[in-house]
């Protein structure tokens, strides 16, 4: 590794751009090579996270375990004051976090955070947040706030706790509340919604609570079923956590690269992060691209260079 960089004539530092036009590193034979961050893990066009909420018991006894048949994972957001006295138990949660599903902070009492003090929204919060970490061994990384209610000290308050607070997500269900009056959501509504998010190469949330129980019920529980079926099969689709997604956006948004072209025809690409390496773990996705080959590599953004021969 040593002799290799020793023997590098071009250095440029490249900021990060989810497009490449701008990021080209110049070779001796005029033909242009890039580097870019892709905007989603494995140079995806777009990403989905599957979000619930309140902790119905439909979420482990139906949803989850649709979702671990079709390998999807999804992000519950619970509520800490009695959390695991009820039919959701602690060993039910526990299983859903050792299966790759992610446990996100609801909210001690499901309060809305934004008409009480800041110190009641720190205990809500931190509440919560201690109680999860001690029965699933870490701590939430993801917030929803109750009612979907936030403001600036609000999210300002979230940042202590997590990496992630969802402030936006798709309403999903059937019941008579859903969508302040809008009583029904069909599987072809749904698959319009998610053929956009695919094509505008956009990060698609959906929020759910209950399939036979809950706030937004569904009267026909095909449909969602047919949903996640049709999500799963899509082409240039990330299917992941919210914090999954949520890190990588930061991760890619934080993360400078210095690229290094080798007589020996190799790239040296150091990546640069600043972010805390315990809690953003998601590998970067790096496109590179020279002329009509274009080929994709993950790094770790804290880590050490990486050589990259060209082709």
């Amino acid at each position: 590794m040593t002799n290799l960089l020793l023997s590098c004539f071009l250095s440029i530092f490249l900021p990060l751009a989810n497009t490449p036009d701008n990021q080209g590193v110049e070779t001796s034979d005029t033909d242009s090579v890039s580097v870019s961050i892709a905007p989603f893990h494995g140079n995806a066009r777009a990403a989905l996270s599957l979000t619930y909420d309140d902790g119905c018991i439909d979420q482990y006894e139906l949803i989850a375990p649709r979702m671990d048949s079709l390998g999807l994972r999804g992000t519950f957001f619970l509520i800490g004051k009695g959390l695991g006295e009820g039919a959701l138990s602690w060993d039910k949660i526990v299983s859903l976090d050792r299966r790759g599903h992610e446990i996100g902070n609801h909210g001690w009492t499901h309060t809305d955070l934004r008409k009480i003090p800041s110190d009641s929204v720190r205990s809500e919060l931190r509440l919560t947040s201690d109680l999860i970490a001690s029965h699933i061994g870490h701590r939430p990384l993801s917030i929803a706030p109750p009612f979907n209610s936030y403001d600036g000290r609000v999210l300002d308050i979230a940042g202590e706790f997590s990496i992630a607070v969802r402030t936006f997500q798709k309403g999903l269900g059937q019941g008579k509340h859903f969508g302040q009056g809008q009583r029904y959501t069909d599987l072809p509504a749904m698959k319009s919604w998610i053929d956009g998010i695919v094509r505008d190469g956009k990060w698609g949330v959906t929020m759910v609570h209950g399939i036979r129980d809950g706030w937004d019920k569904w009267e026909h529980e095909e449909d969602y079923w047919n949903f996640l079926k049709y999500a799963a099969s899509l082409e240039g689709l990330w299917a992941a956590t919210f914090a999954e997604v949520a890190a990588y956006r930061k991760e890619a948004a934080e993360c400078s690269l210095k690229v290094e072209r080798c007589p020996e025809g190799a790239l040296v690409i150091t990546p640069q992060c600043n972010l805390d390496p315990k809690l953003y773990t998601m590998p970067l996705t790096l496109v590179i691209r020279k002329g009509e080959i274009c080929e994709t590599i993950d790094i770790d953004p804290f880590g050490a260079p990486v050589i990259y021969f060209l082709k």
